[in-house]
């Protein structure tokens, strides 16, 4: 959503620290939706979830975003959707580009791709 309203976004959406900050994505959204439309293909808050597939949101901890993955979520049990959502304990936004120097960003790239390669062998 473009909101950078909610409590997560007033916690850690601050200058630094916390790899993302609510002016950054501010100025993001202006310049992908440049007349502030509102578009469910970017914002999927806004989108009619009903009949997707299984989903699963992972988010940091300590990233802005938690609250609209937390209500993004909601939205997709609400929809009949099976869901789930991850919270990682003390993990930023954007933490995979730090994959070459943190193991414990290897290792949640190694877990993510365990539980991806079990959903698809489970579809096939």
């Amino acid at each position: 959503s473009t909101d950078t309203s909610a409590p997560s976004w007033h916690r850690f959406g601050g200058f630094g620290g916390y790899g993302l900050s609510a002016d950054s994505m501010r100025m993001y959204w202006h310049s992908y939706l440049s007349r502030g439309e509102s578009d469910w293909r970017v914002q999927p808050l806004h989108a009619e979830l009903r009949g997707l597939p299984r989903t699963r949101l992972v988010v940091g901890e300590l990233d802005p975003l938690v609250d609209e993955n937390t209500q993004l979520q909601r939205k997709l049990e609400a929809a009949g959707v099976d869901s789930s959502l991850v919270v990682l304990p003390g993990i930023i936004h954007g933490v995979l580009r730090f994959s070459e120097l943190a193991g414990v960003v290897r290792e949640i790239i190694e877990e993510e791709g365990a539980v991806l390669s079990a959903a698809l062998s489970q579809t096939i």
